[in-house]
């Protein structure tokens, strides 16, 4: 059984994409801040629920390291937690900024999937829209869609 590793999986697309891979029979590994508070998910069979706060690193690496214990691997990754704010730019402050653009919380989430994935015959695709990230597995391109999630936070500023 195929697993997807879904950040932001609370509310919205995440929770929608939880429930409709665990409908078309997958494992999901569903992240959010506050899972203790979502019981609607991690009461279907096959998903399980992960704390991740997507701006710590340690909190990241854990998950993905209970998400692989239970589940033996990942096989597609949702980047879809996300910050926003209804401030004017000159309200906003750096640390709000740094949320707001944080290409780095996403971009460590797939590389430490990458390094622990059990089949090397993958590489890493982004499929981005104006919020949401997601990554697929084939076989390579790492560097590339890096430099492309540097280029979409920046046009963002």
């Amino acid at each position: 059984m195929k697993t997807v590793f879904i950040t932001g999986a609370s509310s919205g697309i995440g929770k929608a994409a939880a429930i409709l891979f665990q409908e078309k029979g997958w494992n999901v590994a569903a992240t959010m801040r506050n899972p203790q508070k979502e019981t609607s998910l991690s009461s279907l069979k096959n998903i399980r629920c992960y704390p991740v706060d997507i701006t710590d690193i340690d909190s990241i690496q854990k998950s993905l390291a209970s998400a692989i214990n239970d589940f033996g691997s990942i096989d597609v990754l949702i980047n879809n937690a996300g910050v926003y704010t209804t401030n004017p730019l000159e309200m906003t402050s750096e640390k709000d900024i740094n949320q707001l653009i944080n290409g780095y919380g996403p971009d460590v989430t797939a590389k430490t999937i990458y390094k622990a994935a059990s089949d090397n015959n993958f590489r890493l695709r982004y499929a981005s829209g104006p919020d949401t990230k997601m990554v697929f597995f084939l076989r390579g391109l790492l560097p590339f869609t890096l430099y492309n999630r540097v280029v979409q936070a920046l046009s963002k500023l």
